[in-house]
């Protein structure tokens, strides 16, 4: 940018996330890097970026969906839990492109989730799990499995009936 334009220079997540959609000869691998990285060193700004960037262009390249599951972590990193969250923090409410995505991270952080509970099955791993699965339900029924979102939505509203009735202090 020429001095005292600064304001009309792109961002740094804007600019890295543009840099991956314009080198659409980008492997898979090279992507997922690219992708990473930026994650990596720019959080949630990137994140909300290339969100942007696949409600935008979802219908014409379906592909741009695949780029928020590059994201995703494996079930063995330690930090996993906390990055599926912020991820499904930084998701709309309500995206047509990425119903299936968001479905898929939140059964990860239920995963997750009931895993810390059977682990440790304290009060505020139980709270997650009831959470999790609320939010499971939520996106269940946006895609139209309402049986299912029930189900998860029963198990969420009977842990959370346990905790109210353990702690209704804190509950």
């Amino acid at each position: 940018p020429t001095p005292g334009n600064e304001a009309l220079a792109p961002s740094t997540a804007l600019a890295s996330g543009l840099e991956v959609f314009r080198r659409q000869s980008l492997g898979d691998a090279h992507r997922r890097q690219l992708i990473r990285s930026g994650f990596a060193e720019l959080g949630g700004s990137f994140l909300e970026m290339l969100i942007l960037l696949i409600q935008d262009f979802a219908e014409k390249v379906p592909q741009t969906v695949d780029w928020l599951l590059y994201l995703l972590p494996d079930h063995a990193d330690p930090n996993a839990l906390n990055i599926l969250m912020t991820i499904a923090d930084g998701l709309p409410q309500s995206s047509l492109a990425l119903r299936e995505a968001s479905l898929d991270i939140h059964s990860r952080i239920h995963d997750l989730a009931r895993q810390s509970c059977e682990e440790s099955a304290t009060p505020e791993n139980r709270s997650l799990l009831a959470t999790s699965l609320n939010n499971l339900a939520n996106m269940q029924s946006e895609l139209g499995r309402r049986e299912d979102a029930l189900k998860t939505a029963r198990e969420a509203v009977d842990i959370r009936r346990q905790l109210a009735a353990d702690r209704p202090d804190v509950f």
